[in-house]
């Protein structure tokens, strides 16, 4: 009896370990199999980063990414190329200059992401992606630009930003997203952050796409002109980076073109104009019924002819005037002209500013570095460049009004 009862406990005894060994097995293998799969996944996330986007084994050795190094202890100048993978043009970008032996003499890079490194954003004004910021040794911005879609112009953009003078025309860069406005009409400008509520006149918003054929087209065109009919001023908007405009006005397409008054108010809106002469009809229409409707008495004729009063006309009289750099001080009535080197319609100003030598104003024009002039940006309450203020002898400011490349349209400061 004790034999048997021996015998049953053992057979149990065996069955039991039988079983504890299996589920070890059975454990092992699950966590094995947990192992292969994240074994898989992390050569998923590998072979992720090693896309041509993030891959630097053939790039020159000036052009790199950036990951945290200390901008204030650069070797020499370096470009910050503010980058985001699924940007096309951006792409390109980065692989002209992946395919370059080296990188011309002078030229380094590191390739900045836009999505992620909001910091640098911040510092340096980027506000869309494809943006380039030239800076020296301890990290401080010399210049910069956007839509650089070569190696070559990047380096002709570090190139003139070290020179003290303004390039010759002929050297100026021509792409999609940065085209060269010195060969544009004055009235013809890219809209860089100005201040639509103080504008000089009414003023065309063109929302235009680099990808947009038809956008093209109507760009060609306007460009092609040696000036544009009077009365047009037209800034052309980014409709893929400027958001919060195509918000502010309704815009859901591109193509669009919005006519809005001096304080940037909406008067009227159309899609698809193809010609330069389809927009001056566009802004003759709607102009016309605008001031008819303004000028439409509310009361008696005859009461409105008593109390009117005539305003006397003042001609104009050519006079003599400079145009040169702010030098610290305002000893005259003057216009102040805060420009940027990086700016392209600060640029096609400025070359038209040298080639006038009379206007019929009794000012000079003072040439101020937007970027280094903080203190009097924030007196006159500028708050993008290509501002112009007038301002008296003693620097009281008279009137303000953005943008224009034209010397002529600084007369509307003195109306």
């Amino acid at each position: 009896m004790n034999k048997k009862i021996t015998f049953a406990l053992s057979a149990i005894m065996l069955l039991v370990l039988t079983w504890c060994g299996t589920q070890v097995d059975n454990t092992s293998s699950t966590n094995n199999s947990s192992s292969n799969v994240a074994q898989e996944q992390t050569v998923k996330t590998e072979k992720k980063a090693a896309s041509a986007y993030d891959d630097f084994s053939t790039a020159p050795t000036a052009y790199r990414q950036y990951n945290g190094q200390d901008l204030s202890k650069l070797w020499k100048e370096t470009v910050l190329y503010f980058s985001q993978e699924s940007c096309g043009t951006c792409q390109k970008t980065d692989a002209d200059l992946k395919s370059q032996e080296s990188l011309p003499d002078g030229v380094s890079i590191l390739k900045v992401d836009y999505d992620t490194e909001t910091e640098l954003n911040k510092k340096y004004g980027v506000t869309t992606k494809h943006t380039f910021v030239l800076v020296d040794q301890n990290g401080n911005k010399i210049a910069k630009e956007m839509g650089l879609a070569t190696t070559t112009e990047i380096a002709e953009f570090v190139a003139n930003a070290k020179s003290e003078e303004v390039p010759a025309a002929s050297t100026q860069k021509a792409t999609p997203e940065t085209a060269d406005t010195q060969k544009w009409p004055a009235w013809y400008v890219v809209y860089a952050w100005q201040d639509l509520t103080q504008l000089a006149q009414n003023t065309v918003l063109y929302f235009y796409q680099a990808s947009c054929g038809t956008c093209q087209k109507t760009d060609a065109d306007i460009k092609a002109q040696a000036s544009l009919p009077n009365g047009i001023n037209i800034l052309r908007v980014d409709f893929d980076t400027e958001t919060e405009l195509n918000k502010k006005y309704g815009v859901t397409t591109k193509h669009t073109f919005v006519l809005i008054d001096a304080d940037g108010n909406e008067i009227a809106k159309e899609i698809g104009l193809a010609t330069t002469a389809d927009i001056a009809d566009f802004i003759k229409s709607n102009t016309s019924s605008a001031a008819a409707a303004v000028s439409t008495p509310e009361k008696d004729p005859v009461v409105a002819k008593e109390t009117a009063v005539e305003t006397p006309v003042v001609a104009a009289t050519s006079t003599k005037w400079a145009y040169k750099n702010y030098a610290g001080k305002i000893e005259n009535e003057s216009v102040l002209f805060f420009s940027a080197s990086w700016c392209p319609s600060c640029v096609a100003a400025d070359k038209n500013f040298k080639s006038e030598t009379d206007l019929a104003i009794n000012a000079d024009i003072l040439k101020v570095d937007y970027d280094a002039n903080k203190d009097l940006r924030d007196k006159y309450g500028v708050t993008s460049q290509h501002t112009f203020v007038r301002v008296d002898a003693q620097g009281n400011l008279i009137k303000k009004m953005v943008g224009w490349s034209s010397s002529s349209a600084l007369t509307a400061l003195f109306n």
